[in-house]
């Protein structure tokens, strides 16, 4: 069992269950053709590998039991003491080790027997060589398989294959070198091994969503582990298009079902049941062919309810408690892969880098409204108030939402997380529920098995590499950070915002950034400093994230967004969801060196990025000032200059790409522009009529629809406007509007719907330790004889109202910092 690190609780995460998560796929010893998935160790004494593929043929998950690697693979030493004997059945291997520049013999343990032998005879915690991974995945950094490809199984042997043209990958192969010359070679090989593995055929594979519904008491959030009330419906929906709804209820009426089929457009299929218990047990029997099933926040609600409701009731469940992933709470369908679309919808750097922001929030009717234009059907009545046909209704939508969120734009999300299980090295549960710092970390160490490099310790490269050097201007952050130039406040026209293309991943390859290139062991290499720090980077060897940042940046930039904008629409749909996909692993490597809990934690790779990235603004700045251009304000990685021509735009980035390496481009241009004396606080209309909010209160996701209202009335009116006679109309309009608001909040003239905003528990209450809205709207409601109830989903309405004292009728605020 690999060691733990600190980004990990205690020894029994590495534990998993007593029972494999897809304990009832079939087991398979040929195959002609499969989908790598995922995988998991048995839990017996041989601990054999499982992995999960996808059959195109049959259309189902098939199981083969990989007997070469098991878990004792990843007992790897350091061989430094010769008296110690080295057991018959361990392989000497050599590996580099990065930090200290060197080879090094290290000890890999083979067997069982072997490991009981040897580990009494020797200090294992010194020596060992820790694997901050699940073994799960590290599975296929020793096979050198990749999730997400194309195998076939014959003989016990694994065959990586492939569903590319092999002319066409030759000559796209010739293209990239082309584009890439004068690159570094690791570089250039990095792209054309890569290419083929992301655009290989994507399958379709049959799956099926689905949403339930609890008939709780009004106000009472259902409570998965108590599971106390009946499930009364249960909608799936599925992505050939059929939707079922299990319906605990008599059969509908003529009227009922021609009503609705009215609300729905189309005849569901209804299944109507007078017990629960058949209800979930028809449920099961529908679901367990299909090889994914989707669901929006089931991990934390939909299978735990099942589970727990299943064993109230008496019921053998096919949902499993998947532990495998070891950091946070996953639940499994023993006969298919369960994805948890909330899970990776609302990891941040995919909502920000794959989805445009284009959502704030990630209910599912947010979400839904954002990627597909469609809303989650609100409603304000309880479920025992709402007609029969209005509850399927309710019920089919969510299950409809969910399934589309998978195939809007031909599948673009399913594509989505398969590129980015074949660029990270990531199994399908793990790229779904991972943080990505988890993606970066495997990403990384993946990369160091197929160069054979030793990963280094934590603390080691803590105490190698030293600390910050500089002083953060914002609490809680160990080092200075990106610039902000102070902004001209006023409203000013024809305002092009200039910036560095990837300013920061350029900055780390263009640099040489990484944790062994930073303040290396070499004499010669220590003029090579940082701007205003006393760090300096190594001249004499590539760094392993220099040359990963690099390869994405570059085969992203250079090659799949100009694919993107191609007119063949093949070509046009793969460019654009790869690029989306790399997107998002290139703008999340950069900050995790700065994250204390990061394994590869190494304050001089961060504070050096910041660094260099703001000696860059401000050399971009200095020089447009020098050509005689008004510079009003800039962002981190751009600058926003008042009426710049062509001729200076060209001026500008052929300066930037000779001086600097680092391309300076026309983001957009605002038609005009509104600064405020706060730095990232403006808005502004665009050339093409698009609005541009930074760091205003309306972008908040608890900002009242009524404030959202009016101020989208504004935007309206200001899209419309061309000149400064029109702005000052449009400004004598937005007073007037704002006044009529204002009297409308006076007279209480308004849905008061339209100022509140929910807010809920996501956890128990026990497990706060800080006040947020939620818990501070728990403590004004909490007493003696409630306290018990006030727990994970309690649900608040809120409204915001001037502070006021109210007198706290418990003393669980104790728990809380004042």
């Amino acid at each position: 069992m690999v060691d733990i690190t600190s980004e990990y609780n205690t020894e029994s995460d590495f534990r998993s269950e007593d029972i494999n998560p897809w304990s009832d796929v079939k087991i398979i010893s040929e195959l002609e053709e499969g989908l790598i998935l995922d995988g998991c160790y048995s839990t017996d004494r041989m601990e054999n590998y499982h992995m999960i593929i996808y059959d195109p043929t049959e259309k189902k998950l098939v199981r083969y039991v990989d007997t070469r690697i098991t878990k004792t693979n990843y007992y790897t030493y350091t061989h430094k003491d010769p008296s110690v004997p080295i057991p018959f059945n361990a392989d000497i291997v050599v590996k580099t080790d990065l930090l200290f520049d060197k080879e090094v013999e290290t000890i890999e343990l083979t067997d069982l027997e072997s490991i009981e032998v040897f580990t009494n005879e020797f200090d294992r915690k010194r020596r060992k060589i820790h694997i901050p991974l699940p073994v799960q995945l590290m599975y296929f950094h020793k096979t050198g398989l990749i999730p997400g490809t194309w195998i076939s199984i014959s003989n016990n042997e694994i065959t990586k294959i492939s569903k590319n043209d092999n002319a066409e990958m030759k000559s796209k192969a010739d293209e990239i070198k082309k584009l890439l010359l004068g690159d570094s070679k690791i570089i250039i090989d990095l792209c054309v091994e890569n290419m083929p593995i992301m655009e290989d055929a994507i399958p379709d594979i049959r799956r099926i969503a689905f949403d339930l519904e609890v008939a709780s008491p009004r106000d009472n959030f259902p409570i998965p582990e108590q599971a106390e009330y009946p499930i009364n419906s249960i909608a799936t929906n599925n992505n050939e298009g059929n939707s079922t709804i299990f319906l605990l209820a008599f059969e509908p009426t003529r009227n009922e079902r021609i009503e609705i089929e009215e609300k729905l457009g189309y005849k569901p299929k209804i299944k109507t049941f007078v017990l629960e218990k058949d209800l979930i047990l028809s449920f099961y029997e529908e679901i367990k062919n299909y090889p994914a099933i989707l669901t929006y926040n089931g991990d934390s609600f939909d299978l735990q309810y099942l589970f727990y409701r299943s064993k109230r009731l008496g019921i053998k469940s096919p949902i499993v408690k998947g532990r495998y992933l070891f950091f946070r709470e996953e639940w499994q369908f023993t006969h298919s892969i369960h994805i948890d679309l909330y899970r990776i919808l609302s990891n941040n750097a995919v909502r920000l880098y794959a989805f445009g922001a284009k959502y704030s929030r990630s209910r599912l009717m947010d979400v839904g409204e954002a990627l597909v234009g469609r809303k989650k059907i609100e409603h304000d009545l309880w479920f025992d108030e709402m007609s029969r046909a209005e509850m399927i209704e309710y019920n089919i939508r969510d299950a409809e939402l969910t399934m589309q969120l998978t195939t809007f734009n031909n599948n673009l999300t399913w594509k989505l997380l398969i590129i980015l299980m074949r660029v990270g090295r990531l199994s399908l549960a793990y790229v779904n529920r991972a943080p990505i710092s988890k993606w970066i970390l495997n990403w990384i160490i993946a990369e160091h098995e197929r160069r054979n490099l030793i990963l280094p310790k934590k603390k080691v490269l803590i105490k190698e590499k030293g600390s910050f050097e500089s002083d953060s201007l914002v609490d809680g952050k160990g080092f200075k950070g990106a610039i902000v130039l102070d902004p001209k406040p006023g409203v000013f026209w024809d305002v092009s915002v200039v910036d560095y293309n990837s300013l920061y991943p350029s900055t780390i390859k263009n640099f040489n950034l990484s944790y062994e290139t930073m303040r290396c062991g070499h004499k010669s290499c220590e003029s090579n400093l940082v701007p205003d720090l006393e760090h300096w980077v190594c001249r004499k060897r590539i760094g392993i994230m220099s040359s990963l940042v690099g390869f994405v940046r570059e085969i992203r930039v250079r090659y799949y967004k100009t694919m993107s904008k191609s007119k063949v629409p093949d070509e046009r749909e793969l460019g654009n969801t790869i690029q989306a996909a790399l997107k998002v692993f290139i703008n999340a490597s950069y900050g995790v060196f700065g994250a204390p809990n990061f394994y590869l934690y190494c304050p001089p790779v961060a504070e050096s990025t910041t660094a260099i990235s703001r000696s860059m603004l401000l050399k971009a700045k200095s020089l447009a000032e020098e050509m005689g251009l008004v510079v009003l304000g800039g962002d981190t990685d751009s600058i926003f200059v008042h009426k710049i021509s062509k001729d200076q735009m060209a001026q500008l980035t052929e300066w930037s790409v000779i001086d600097l390496g680092i391309e300076l481009g026309l983001d957009y241009t605002f038609r005009f522009m509104v600064l405020s004396s706060r730095k990232k606080n403006y808005f502004g209309i665009t050339t093409n009529n698009k609005i541009i909010i930074k760091g205003l209160a309306i972008k908040k996701s608890n900002t009242a629809e009524f404030i959202k209202g009016t101020f989208h009335t504004v935007a309206e009116k200001l899209k419309m406007v061309q000149n400064e006679h029109e702005l000052e109309e449009a400004k004598q309009f937005m007073i007037r509007l704002i006044y009529e608001k204002l009297q409308m909040l006076k007279d209480e003239r308004f849905p008061f719907e339209d100022l509140q905003h929910m807010v809920s528990l996501n956890k128990k209450f026990s497990d706060y330790f800080a006040k947020t809205p939620a818990v501070q709207i728990a403590l004004q409601e909490m007493n003696e004889k409630n306290e018990h109830q006030i727990t994970r989903g309690t649900q608040y309405v809120t409204v915001k109202v001037k502070p006021f004292t109210i007198e706290i009728q418990t003393n669980m605020f104790l728990n809380f910092q004042k």
